[in-house]
């Protein structure tokens, strides 16, 4: 997938792994449900994949800094 696109897809062995890259919450807007369906459709035709992980680039601790600056 292109650089620019809010998500990624990726694969380790049988481990296919979809990550939203919307920073600063990964909110779900309709380009970003669309590249997850795309990302989704390409793990199910990935013979090799045998697990999806979905994931957020955006950790647990950077969404609270965020919080607290905007306050």
């Amino acid at each position: 997938m292109t650089s620019d696109n809010p998500v990624t897809y990726e694969r380790a062995g049988n481990i296919a792994r979809i990550t939203l890259r919307r920073p600063p919450v990964n909110a779900l807007s309709l380009e970003v449900i669309r590249a997850v369906v795309a990302a989704l459709r390409r793990a199910a035709d990935d013979q090799d994949a045998r697990v999806v992980v979905l994931a957020s680039a955006i950790s647990a601790t950077s969404r609270r800094r965020t919080r607290r600056r905007r306050a």
